[in-house]
């Protein structure tokens, strides 16, 4: 009787399990996508400053407003 119980408990266990790490692949996706958007973001405002000519002007405004 005890072995059927611990059976059951076991599978209990695993399908927590499995809804854990389903829920966190999700989550993991999520974050994925947002750095990669995050990431396209600065890129895409690097190469304007590139593009018109505002390095040095970035560069000074990035040492009075450093992160």
């Amino acid at each position: 009787m005890d072995s059927k119980r611990d059976l059951k408990s076991f599978r209990d266990t695993v399908i927590q399990q499995k809804t854990v790490i389903k829920t966190m692949q999700k989550v993991n996706d999520t974050l994925s996508k947002t750095l990669e958007e995050e990431m396209q973001y600065k890129n895409h405002a690097y190469f304007f400053i590139l593009e018109k000519g505002y390095f040095y002007e970035y560069l000074e405004y990035s040492k009075e407003h450093q992160i």
